[in-house]
């Protein structure tokens, strides 16, 4: 007796996580076609809000570490591999759940013929929970009643599904002969696995990405762009203009960064093309604001108040600055760092516009994902600190914080929020979201120096040419140097002048080539002169540190 009830739970519990898999994707395919919920992210993002900070951070790390040791330079894969994988992953466990409460249930004696009502019941408990789920996070681009709608009709439909499944599987008809019942239950279970697959596959692959409603380009004239869309070719600096940057981060005359040498083969673009821009969020997918209805509200410790438009703030003198941003998690080597065109106004004239008072010590941001962080003085009266609308020339694309977001000089990206909906002046030091969470409350950007590639296939004049990029935030870079195995550290070749002073700068060292195999060290100065941190520390709180390496035969 205690096996069977063993095996009717294992049945039920594998028949609500098989369940799952259709429902995952049939709820993509809604989210791809037509901006409705997809239910596993959402889960996914309302645990990570809701788990032990510990659990969370360690998981963030667990992810980051997987995702570099699986990419190149400049693409990271967090959102397109390990994120999805992970949200089905819940959702099935979510499912497993269901299918053990619906399997014990029907253990109950009078229960089993009710097994589809209970489903539909379980069913209408998840419409519940997956509508407050999309209410604290936010609906997307669909609205919330067309949202709600297709949470309930599919929710209703796996609760059903799932009840008739066990109902079928779990509690057969009882005259019903052992021989015979084995084998319905293989070609039920064996039906229903390729029904699952099946559908699963289809609404995983067929949907493409949608492209962005044209409510924008009443505001904008343009649209913005999803990450699919971008090309993933890098726009060099005449494309996007460098007579068009201005202010105290102004670009070179495109003429002198044209008479520079060239880079090493290998070596990441000087500018990230906006697909393969890093992208770390609270979220797994952003949120879908409408510009001709968003606005942000300015309020706290200024003498005029003022809820703005996107059309009202483009009203300030515009500026252009190419940039480099990276996370505070990325590793030495790693690839959450990029480099791109951002335009927008100064912070401090729309401060100054609506009267700062003297008493404000920090700026509170808030964003329509969740995510707050808090502006030091210095950093809102820095020029170069911008509240951009547009990166590589085109309006921001949704997940880079479409319409509005910040850039702070010298600072990691946790410190500067997207989709912003709300600034306050306040007089003390204010809260920040990954600062809570045991980061920096500074984040102030590490020096770091990064190999490439070596290009072992290149080889010319008994040269081997090697290259990376080094980057110490404003501070600049003054020095690369270069060790081969034990050998004296030599002087590298910076690629000068920089794009701008906020960006890396791209090295290259030409190797007397000896055969056999070797490593390769890489250490860099900040424009001070001050060597980088050569002791190797890990990503929380302040960023890591340590020297780049790479092993090459010849």
């Amino acid at each position: 007796m205690a096996s069977k009830k063993s095996n009717r739970r294992w049945m039920g519990i594998g028949m609500g996580a098989l369940t799952s898999l259709p429902v995952s994707a049939l709820a993509f395919l809604g989210s791809q076609t037509a901006g409705l919920p997809f239910i596993p992210f959402n889960v996914l993002d309302f645990f990570t809000r809701v788990l032990p900070r510990l659990m969370v951070l360690v998981g963030i790390d667990r992810l980051l570490q997987g995702s570099q040791q699986v990419t190149t330079p400049n693409l990271g894969a967090i959102e397109g591999v390990f994120q999805p994988v992970i949200a089905v992953a819940v959702l099935a466990l979510v499912g497993a759940i269901f299918g053990l409460v619906l399997a014990n249930l029907g253990a109950r004696e009078g229960n089993k013929t009710h097994l589809v009502l209970f489903g539909l019941i379980g069913g209408g408990m998840l419409v519940f929970a997956f509508s407050l789920i999309n209410q604290t996070l936010g609906f997307p681009e669909a609205g919330r009643w067309a949202s709600i709608l297709f949470i309930t009709a599919i929710s209703l439909l796996w609760g059903g599904c799932l009840g008739w499944v066990i109902d079928r599987l779990v509690f057969p008809l009882e005259s019903v002969g052992e021989t015979d019942l084995n084998r319905r239950r293989f070609l039920a279970i064996a039906g229903s696995t390729l029904l699952a697959a099946f559908g699963s596959a289809l609404g995983f692959i067929l949907p493409t990405r949608r492209k962005p409603q044209n409510q924008a380009a009443e505001v904008l004239g343009r649209l913005p762009v999803r990450k699919a869309d971008a090309s993933a070719e890098p726009p060099s600096p005449a494309e996007l203009g460098v007579d068009d940057t201005s202010g105290p981060a102004a670009s070179p005359a495109l003429e002198d960064l044209q008479s520079r040498f060239a880079p090493a083969p290998g070596t990441r673009p000087e500018i990230t093309s906006t697909r393969d821009f890093y992208n770390i969020d609270i979220n797994t997918t952003p949120p879908i604001l409408d510009a001709a209805t968003w606005t942000v509200d300015i309020k706290g410790l200024v003498n005029r108040p003022r809820t703005m438009t996107l059309g009202e703030i483009k009203q300030f003198p515009s500026y252009s600055q190419f940039v480099t941003m990276s996370c505070i998690s990325n590793s030495v080597g790693g690839s959450l760092i990029s480099t791109a065109k951002w335009t927008g106004i100064r912070l401090r004239d729309l401060l100054e516009e609506i009267g700062l008072r003297t008493e404000a010590r920090e700026l509170y941001i808030e964003a329509a994902d969740g995510f707050f962080e808090s502006v030091a003085m210095d950093d809102m009266m820095d020029p170069r600190t911008l509240l951009v609308y547009e990166m590589n020339g085109e309006p921001l694309p949704y997940e880079h914080g479409y319409p509005l977001r910040i850039y702070i000089p010298d600072r990691f990206g946790m410190k500067q929020p997207k989709w912003i909906t709300s600034m306050e002046a306040i007089d003390e030091q204010g809260p920040g979201y990954w600062v809570e969470r045991g980061w920096s409350a500074e984040a102030i950007a590490r020096t770091t120096s990064v190999f490439d590639h070596i290009a072992v296939d290149s080889i010319q004049d008994d040269l081997l040419p090697m290259g990376g990029i080094a980057w110490a935030g404003v501070r600049g870079i003054s020095k690369v140097e270069i060790q081969i195995d034990e050998g004296e550290w030599v002087e590298a070749k910076l690629r000068q002048p920089p794009l701008s002073p906020l960006t890396w700068v791209q090295w290259r060292y030409d190797w007397p080539v000896s055969p056999g195999q070797h490593t390769a060290w890489v250490r860099t100065y900040d424009g001070d002169g001050k060597l980088q941190e050569l002791e190797e520390i890990g990503r929380r709180p302040d960023g890591s540190t340590g020297v780049d390496s790479l092993a090459f035969e010849v």
